[in-house]
C-alpha cells in the first residue's frame, strides 16, 4: 500500500513547514481517505466472488491499518 503512504508524508510535511498551506493538506487527506475507501470496496468486491481468498485480503487489510 505505498498509495496510502504517499499522502500521509505530505501531509506530515506542510503540517510541519508550510501552516498557512490548509487546503493542500485537506486535499492530500481527502486523496488519503478516498484512496482507502476504494481499496475497501475492492475488498468487498472479491469477498463476494471468492470467499477463500477474501481471507488473505483482510489479513493484509489488517497489517496495513
Amino acid at each position: 500500500m505505498r498509495f496510502q503512504i504517499i499522502p500521509l508524508i505530505f501531509r506530515a510535511l506542510f503540517l510541519i513547514n508550510k501552516p498557512t498551506n490548509i487546503l493542500l493538506t485537506i486535499y492530500f487527506i481527502i486523496l488519503h481517505l478516498f484512496i482507502h475507501y476504494m481499496f475497501l470496496v475492492f475488498l468487498l468486491i472479491l469477498t463476494w466472488k471468492n470467499f477463500e481468498t477474501a481471507k488473505v485480503h483482510y489479513f493484509v487489510l489488517a497489517i496495513f491499518q
